[in-house]
């Protein structure tokens, strides 16, 4: 047994890896807290687009009769080019269009991931304008986070949350959450508190 120092002190014991009988059990336990609504697909990187989305969407209302109020990509950037995008910018915010409708269209949230342009790194806090590759995709979303973290913020479990854009508010709070977290236990929090 040994004794990780941070914020909190906790005894942990070496993590051992995960089998694919215990990854089985973990989903078949997800699967039962969730009804069985819950739906993973993969696709290779840079393999499908949202029209496949759209229709692995349909095929599920079809087959299934489940309409999804959840929708995450990981992420839009690297999903197959959209049809009619001319290039890399255009296929950014064509995404980011293609997946409001999606959002629009089935009353389902949609949450994707972006990563900042490299001038954001060195900061303390991501800003709205750090928006990577094509500025316009900001014109799609509804709300938009950032997740911030320094380097002793990171050897200490810390992330810090904020909001960067919010349609339905004349403006962000400049107040953020701060999240505990042990990612190598897989507890991604712990407590939280806004700061």
């Amino acid at each position: 047994m040994r004794f990780k120092g941070a914020f909190w002190y906790k005894k942990f014991f070496d993590v051992k890896p995960m089998t694919n009988k215990l990854i089985a059990e973990k989903a078949a336990g997800f699967k039962q807290m969730f009804s069985g609504q819950l739906r993973c697909r993969h696709y290779p990187a840079y393999s499908a687009n949202s029209e496949d989305v759209n229709v692995l969407l349909d095929d599920y209302k079809t087959s299934e009769g489940i309409d999804f109020d959840v929708v995450l990509i990981d992420y839009l950037e690297i999903l197959d080019k959209e049809k009619g995008a001319d290039d890399n910018r255009s296929d950014a915010n064509m995404k980011f269009m293609k997946f409001k409708n999606l959002a629009q269209t089935r009353h389902a949230l949609v949450v994707t991931v972006e990563q900042a342009k490299q001038l954001a790194y060195d900061r303390r806090n991501i800003r709205f304008s750090d928006t990577s590759e094509d500025k316009r995709k900001n014109a799609h979303i509804d709300v938009k986070l950032s997740l911030n973290q320094t380097e002793d913020e990171e050897d200490w479990g810390i992330m810090r949350v904020n909001v960067l854009a919010h349609r339905h508010r004349r403006k962000p709070t400049k107040r953020e959450v701060m999240v505990l977290q042990q990612l190598d236990l897989a507890q991604p929090l712990l407590d939280s508190a806004w700061i």
